[in-house]
């Protein structure tokens, strides 16, 4: 039996519904470890998945949570670099667009509300290793850790047939992309940014899971990234193993400090970790997991995605 780990905020209150509705229907008895990350104690989380049958809901508030310094540092220019003459004229002109009674969510009109929002974001990231942890310990089970936004479409028993303790979902070898991002800024570090994605991640509950979390939490101390979690994990591995991203369904040796070990394999994100979908895709029969990422989670957008999720929940 697989276990599987999400986390959100009252925000995400009908992508959660959608994830566990479709965890359920693909895996029935399998155990939803439900982290809610909202501030109040009463949120719509609990009410909704508190008492659940599937899900072990546990309030994990802000005020729990550990992260990296360097994030409460972090100022306008990091999160958006290169903010020239053609941004600030877009930014001004937007401004005034608002006073005069416009609106769009996809502005950016408050620099220092901008900054804190990133900020947030990067905090709340920064909580994946965490909340894997605690799941660990509630069970023996092994874990696949999805976010709210990723929908099981196939059963994933036959991922865990595989050897490996982590197993992370990878760009095709030719989409990879290492440097700085953006590429022209060359005094930011070179990572391994477009590589790997953390929104579905399959991990072996055995005594070698501690150290690789460890070791996690440590490389997010120093991957000066947007995209925290995701590039400190993906960093992670590049620097002990160069070429795993080169290849899929291979298992690596992954050496950490102090000499653990951990066995790791790259997972195509095209069949677990589906993310290129738009209102005309219809999925491949082999596609496991759709990955709403971005945009997509905007309301202009939710109709066709409930439309879509629930056509392919109905398929056998």
């Amino acid at each position: 039996m697989i276990d599987f780990v999400c986390m959100a905020n009252d925000a995400y209150r009908h992508w959660v519904e959608l994830c566990v509705r479709a965890i359920e229907r693909r895996h029935p008895g399998s155990r939803i470890h439900l982290f809610d990350l909202s501030e109040a104690d009463e949120s719509s989380l609990r009410a909704g998945f508190g008492s659940r049958p599937s899900v072990s809901y546990t309030h994990f508030p802000p005020a729990s949570w550990t992260w990296p310094a360097w994030i409460d540092r972090a100022d306008f220019d990091f999160v958006w670099p290169n903010f020239g003459l053609r941004d600030a004229l877009k930014y001004h002109s937007r401004r005034l667009r608002v006073l005069l009674g416009a609106s769009n969510e996809n502005w950016m009109t408050d620099k220092q509300a901008h900054l804190l929002r990133a900020q947030r974001a990067q905090r709340m990231y920064a909580q994946k290793p965490h909340v894997i942890r605690r799941a660990a310990a509630a069970t023996a089970n092994p874990l696949v850790f999805i976010d709210v936004d990723a929908i099981v479409l196939r059963p994933l028993d036959a991922v865990f047939e595989r050897q490996f303790d982590l197993a992370v979902t990878t760009e095709a070898p030719r989409d990879v992309i290492v440097g700085p991002e953006p590429a022209e800024c060359t005094e930011r570090p070179s990572y391994p940014w477009k590589a790997i994605n953390v929104g579905v991640i399959f991990l072996r509950n055995s005594p070698r899971l501690g150290p690789l979390l460890d070791a996690w939490v440590r490389e997010m101390e120093s991957v000066y990234h947007l995209s925290i979690e995701q590039t400190a994990l993906a960093n992670l591995i590049y620097r002990r193993i160069p070429d795993f991203f080169e290849s899929h369904y291979r298992t690596r040796q992954l050496e950490l400090e102090g000499g653990a070990r951990v066995s790791v394999m790259a997972l195509p994100m095209a069949l677990y970790n589906f993310t290129r979908i738009n209102r005309e895709t219809r999925f491949a029969a082999e596609t496991a997991v759709a990955h709403f990422a971005g945009g997509k989670k905007q309301q202009q957008h939710w109709d066709w995605v409930q439309q879509m999720i629930s056509r392919e929940l109905e398929r056998a």
